[in-house]
């Protein structure tokens, strides 16, 4: 077998790997959604009717939105999240509807981050529904027992009455309730947040005042493996306009590090996340103008390349193993950084296999690991990458 059957083998398999974990995570987010479109329109046991009551509010579920749109209703998208088709919004106002527009009701997909018990996520999806839902109207909040869907009482009764749980399947369960007519819905400005961010713990000055959201990931604070990374990017050169992106930049630890580090650096953002876009702009001010919200690569303008590609990037969608964000970053590289010496810098657990991912696109790596979760350095060839040669 030929050198080049060998790489053509190794990459089928990794794809295979990725694309098999992928779909384990697709069949076990999709229950839920699929439990609700089972339900029999209206009634006191039944799912959301296409008559005359209006349009219904669905908030960051894909499945139940083309379901029902399927079906002749009415839809109102509430995507935090950015999707192939749609940017994602910080608001359902954000999203272009009014307050009390969606007299259909609401359907609330439980994030499986911050949505369990008094989850501050699942709060704030929840007072978004009470502003678009008149008062008497319905809501239908699913997910899995392991997001915390059987948890979910004491968030709902903020804003709904009448709860009642009408169908189970598995993990999955579908809760319905009725919009409060004695209760103001909280005002989501509300639930932004200020924290103190420890930089300290990467040898730079603390920031006392960091803006974040509920939902995003470490909480919008500096987790423990973007601080892994940033303690070894203190020790590499980025040179003064050197192009710089943070990839799935949350509330922009890593942009924010690299400026401190290199105050000339062109450093751009990315998220799906509206409210992780946000807090960035907020944090890393002399960046805003480059944060870019979208989907993936879908987010960052075509004609940008980078010298440094820098990311600490979801390995799961809701509570579930997925990795096509991470193999997206991979392949998206690859014709984005400047060649000869552009660089990616990714880290992950340690189960993850971000370096089987990048040999099979081609990248020279190198990985170091505390045991629970590694580095990855990664160069491409020389002759590789994009057309455009730099020198730096």
């Amino acid at each position: 077998m030929t050198t080049a059957a060998i790489s053509g083998t190794w990459k089928r398999a990794v794809e295979r790997v990725a694309a098999e974990v992928s779909s384990a995570s697709d069949q076990s987010n999709v229950a839920p959604s699929r439990l609700l479109l089972s339900l029999p329109p209206g009634g006191s046991q039944g799912g959301p009717t296409a008559d005359k009551d209006g349009a219904v509010l669905v908030i960051d579920d894909e499945v139940v939105a083309n379901g029902l749109e399927a079906r002749g209703f009415e839809i109102c998208r509430w995507n935090r999240f950015s999707t192939t088709g749609q940017y994602g919004a910080i608001s359902p106002q954000a999203a272009g509807f009014e307050s009390g527009c969606c007299s259909g009701g609401a359907v609330v997909r439980l994030s499986g981050v911050q949505s369990n018990a008094s989850g501050a996520s699942l709060r704030f999806a929840l007072a978004g529904a009470a502003m678009s839902v008149p008062s008497g109207g319905r809501i239908w909040a699913i997910g899995l027992e392991a997001e915390g869907i059987s948890e979910s009482s004491e968030a709902l009764r903020q804003h709904f009455h009448k709860l009642k749980e009408i169908a189970s399947n598995g993990g999955a369960r579908v809760i319905r309730a009725r919009r409060r007519p004695d209760c103001p819905a909280k005002l989501l400005e509300d639930f932004r947040g200020i924290v103190c961010m420890p930089f300290d713990e990467v040898g730079l000055p603390n920031v006392e005042e960091w803006h974040v959201w509920p939902g995003l990931f470490a909480g919008g604070g500096l987790d423990i493996m973007t601080a892994f990374m940033l303690r070894r990017l203190k020790t590499a050169k980025i040179a003064p306009n050197a192009a710089v992106l943070d990839f799935c930049c949350g509330s922009g630890a890593i942009a924010y590090a690299v400026l401190a580090q290199q105050p000339l650096a062109m450093q751009h953002l990315a998220d799906a996340d509206a409210l992780a876009v946000d807090a960035a702009r907020a944090n890393v001010r002399l960046a805003a103008c480059r944060c870019y919200l979208g989907d993936a690569w879908k987010a960052v303008p075509p004609d940008l390349e980078f010298d440094w590609i820098l990311s600490n990037p979801p390995v799961h969608r809701r509570r579930q193993d997925d990795f096509r964000v991470v193999e997206a970053l991979i392949a998206g590289s690859v014709g984005r950084l400047r060649r000869p010496k552009g660089r990616l810098w990714i880290v992950a657990q340690v189960q993850v296999p971000v370096g089987l991912m990048l040999e099979a696109h081609g990248f020279r790596v190198q990985a170091e690991s505390d045991g629970r979760f590694v580095l990855w350095r990664a160069r491409l060839p020389k002759g590789t990458g994009s057309g455009r040669n730099t020198g730096r």
